[in-house]
């Protein structure tokens, strides 16, 4: 009892001194001023995912392409948004792109960054949309564990992000990834239009590849960081290095599996004494 009364006070000191060191700008933001607020969203998604997934078995699909459309050219909006307010601060104040500190201060440009970076945490959260949208329209084949898992740990990572980084060299990682997110749903949104629009959706693959472009980038970015001892604590890129490689690892086999893998062709013949004869992808199989 006095190990486990021992590990739960060292938790309440690292929690408190955690609350201690958060950054005081954001703490009355929405959705920023207690760890209350981040386990309400995951946990509501998690509820949502299982409950709706519960609801729509053996119900016929909704049809809601117009509001899909809405919300996809919504995300478009908000992500370019975002990016430009990343890149502006950057470029209005000389931002190096390795390694650049931090303006823990109240002055307009650094204001600004703080905001687009919270923004960007708040994107996360209503990204959460997506797979309701799938559940309701019936593809949940698209609710894969790479889709929960990527949903799950965005919005505590860019919680923390907002919580104590946000500033400085955090304007580059939230630019990029918010520049693939203004493809993606574009993306989406086309696709959102109907069947006459798929012609124009051949580039599926290359929105894959181009994900997994991002985060291979955010390894190299961390093992830079962290070779040059930039002045984040080394255990924060030490765990993007880990998460952006996890992804990396998780969406390349989704590749794999939805451009790579063979199709399944089978011929079927009948022979001469009446036994069918089934060949599939280079398997031979006989029946009598």
């Amino acid at each position: 009892m006095y190990m486990i009364g021992s590990y739960i006070d060292s938790l309440n000191s690292i929690f408190k001194w955690s609350m201690e060191t958060a950054d005081p700008r954001i703490s009355s933001w929405f959705l920023m001023g207690s760890v209350n607020s981040l386990l309400f969203v995951v946990t509501a998604y998690l509820l949502m995912v299982y409950y709706g997934l519960k609801f729509m078995k053996g119900r016929n699909p909704y049809s809601m392409n117009r509001v899909v459309f809405a919300y996809d050219m919504l995300m478009v909006v908000l992500n370019a948004y975002i990016v430009y307010e990343s890149i502006a601060v950057a470029f209005n104040e000389n931002y190096s792109i390795i390694c650049q500190k931090i303006d823990y201060s109240s002055s307009y440009n650094a204001m600004r960054l703080v905001r687009a970076i919270w923004l960007f945490h708040v994107s996360k959260v209503i990204e959460c949309l997506d797979t309701f949208f799938f559940i309701i329209r019936g593809r949940t084949h698209l609710v894969t564990w790479l889709h929960i898992y990527h949903h799950c740990t965005m919005i505590p990572l860019t919680w923390a992000a907002v919580k104590w980084t946000a500033g400085g060299e955090m304007f580059e990682p939230v630019a990029v990834n918010g520049l693939i997110h203004v493809i993606m749903y574009s993306y989406y949104s086309l696709a959102a239009l109907g069947p006459k629009w798929r012609k124009y959706l051949w580039w599926k693959r290359y929105l894959t590849m181009l994900q997994m472009f991002q985060f291979s980038y955010g390894m190299f970015y961390s093992c830079i960081s962290l070779y040059k001892q930039c002045g984040l604590p080394r255990p924060v890129y030490g765990l993007n290095l880990f998460y952006e490689g996890s992804l990396l690892l998780l969406f390349y086999n989704h590749y794999q599996h939805a451009f790579h893998r063979p199709k399944k062709q089978a011929l079927c013949k009948k022979t001469d004494d009446d036994t069918i004869v089934i060949q599939e992808n280079g398997n031979t199989k006989k029946y009598d």
